[in-house]
């Protein structure tokens, strides 16, 4: 009898022990899972807002997703270093950020950041509605789209400059520092340069690839430029 007690006791305890053991490999096995399933982020959308500090200086910049899917910094660079105000007023720099010549602003963008080739400004052209066969108004009204809704100088029919802004690039006139013309500052309020990373031949030219958007509908593809103007500098996240 007590033999008897003693096998179906064993018995027990060990269906116990074996259901336990089971247990506690089905509650690893879920917690592996669980650890190893990445959370889903939401789908980038055109027109997300982001914000961008400069580890240099401290300075925050606004960010948003553009048509052409990349990340643009919404203002034009400002970081100190190498830049001019436009009539060497502060208050320039605040309103239009800071002009650099082309050596500067290939490497002024902040870590993880880079100046746009002239693809990428083609792209983000092409994007918006852009006409890349019509080389005689590249872009025409559909530029309105990056320009802001103030700070555009009335065009010369009378009619306003100033954009719609669809996508909060909040494109501005910062006119341009020219070392070799009469009047060093010219174009704000008319006229937005940005540099590109696309030099005009690649070996060693002193000319490199800008874009420009000016008061009336209009942008301009590729126009090249020799790099000691000073233009301004939007960056596009690497």
């Amino acid at each position: 009898m007590n033999s008897k007690l003693t096998k179906f006791a064993l018995t027990a305890t060990l269906g116990l022990a074996i259901t336990l053991t089971l247990f506690a490999c089905e509650e690893k096995e879920k917690k592996q899972t669980t650890a190893e399933t990445p959370t889903a982020k939401p789908a980038a959308k055109v027109g997300e807002v982001g914000t961008l500090t400069d580890s240099r200086d401290g300075k925050k910049y606004k960010t948003v997703i553009m048509p052409d899917g990349e990340t643009w910094m919404a203002e034009n660079m400002n970081y100190a270093k190498g830049g001019l105000c436009y009539d060497d007023k502060e208050s320039n720099c605040a309103k239009y950020g800071r002009l650099y010549n082309w050596e500067t602003a290939m490497k002024v963008c902040p870590n993880g950041w880079k100046l746009p080739s002239q693809q990428e400004w083609e792209n983000l052209a092409i994007a918006i509605g852009g006409d890349i066969s019509n080389e005689d108004c590249y872009g025409c009204y559909e530029v309105t789209k990056l320009k802001s809704k103030s700070g555009w100088k009335a065009q010369n029919s009378g009619n306003s400059g100033n954009g719609t802004d669809d996508f909060g690039f909040s494109a501005l006139p910062g006119g341009e520092h020219c070392n070799n013309c009469d009047r060093t500052f010219d174009y704000d309020g008319i006229v937005g340069n940005w540099w590109t990373s696309t030099e005009y031949e690649t070996d060693g030219s002193d000319i490199a690839y800008e874009w420009r958007i000016n008061n009336d509908f209009y942008i301009e593809k590729g126009s090249n430029s020799d790099k000691v103007t000073g233009y301004s500098v939007r960056c596009i996240k690497d």
